[in-house]
């Protein structure tokens, strides 16, 4: 975690910052720093089966500072993305009206979203905007995590920013058609405002294709996705549970991984998991299994 030289924005890794408090009057091992909100979220190879960082940014100038001092927001309350997807609450509406999103909470060391029941506990920290300031909830929008294909945006940058002056006040979580698993579906972002409040219309316009998904976490898991066109559908990854339990479950990069991450540089490499590559086939075409756990020079 540090802030950056320009904006004095802070970057976070969630990696190995699992655990700790997660109560509202709490400072979590995922949070925001004073006069900060959060505005993006970004996974790298899993599509959004986890979350590996959050940007949060300097958006509120106005604001008493509290010199590090916590709580740096003394109105705080706890939601869950598994089923309390914004931060406002219509039953409690006095509590959870103009806040936004300031921290993440998870119980493993990788923020892991995608299994049932195990990764049920998706707590958020929201707070109340600083005196003077509100959330525009007229500007509301949503940015979805994957295209209409279902293909992610994973990425080493930032693909879920908010527009300038935007906030997350919203995240989910949903099965994915494809393969059943659990991933991040959407995040919501509305504009903070200073002063009279003003509404403003949408910085996007939602363009859906098929179901709305971007507005219905409850979009039954067997409605099938649209069609990857053809001419480009080499692009799409396939499955992903084919790599589960060796990028997941034993920290192993499997031959998918690896490639995704780019690390085809050296021959030797690229050559030792081109032959893992063919002996899972082998084995897949046999009935069996690979042991990943055999080193690969060994294969």
């Amino acid at each position: 975690m540090g802030p950056t030289e320009v904006t004095g924005d802070t970057v976070i890794s969630t990696s190995h910052a699992n655990g700790g408090p997660n109560t509202p009057g709490a400072k979590w091992q995922v949070e925001c720093l004073d006069g900060e909100a959060m505005i993006s979220i970004q996974d790298m190879v899993f599509d959004f089966g986890s979350i590996a960082s959050v940007w949060c940014k300097f958006l509120f100038p106005y604001k008493p500072s509290y010199t590090g001092v916590y709580p740096y927001y003394p109105l705080c309350h706890v939601r869950n993305y598994k089923n309390q997807f914004f931060c406002y609450d219509p039953g409690n509406h006095t509590v959870t009206s103009n806040s936004f999103m300031t921290a993440l909470w998870d119980d493993d060391a990788a923020f892991w979203v995608y299994r049932a029941r195990i990764d049920d506990d998706n707590f958020y920290k929201c707070c109340k905007t600083p005196p003077g300031y509100y959330v525009d909830y007229v500007s509301c929008y949503y940015r979805q995590t994957h295209d209409q294909y279902w293909e992610y945006y994973d990425a080493q940058f930032y693909l879920m920013m908010c527009a300038t002056g935007y906030v997350y006040t919203g995240i989910s979580k949903k099965k994915s058609p494809i393969h059943g698993e659990w991933r991040v579906e959407w995040v919501q972002c509305c504009r903070v405002g200073y002063g009279a409040v003003v509404a403003h219309a949408p910085p996007i316009v939602q363009t859906p294709n098929g179901a709305l998904s971007s507005l219905s976490s409850q979009q039954r898991f067997n409605d099938v996705p649209s069609q990857v066109p053809k001419d480009y559908a080499h692009q799409y990854r396939g499955k992903r549970s084919v790599v589960e339990k060796t990028a997941i479950h034993t920290g192993r990069h499997s031959v998918l991984a690896e490639r995704e991450l780019g690390n085809e540089g050296a021959e030797e490499n690229f050559a030792m998991l081109k032959a893992a590559e063919q002996h899972r086939r082998m084995e897949q075409a046999r009935g069996g299994t690979l042991n990943f756990k055999t080193p690969l020079h060994a294969l």
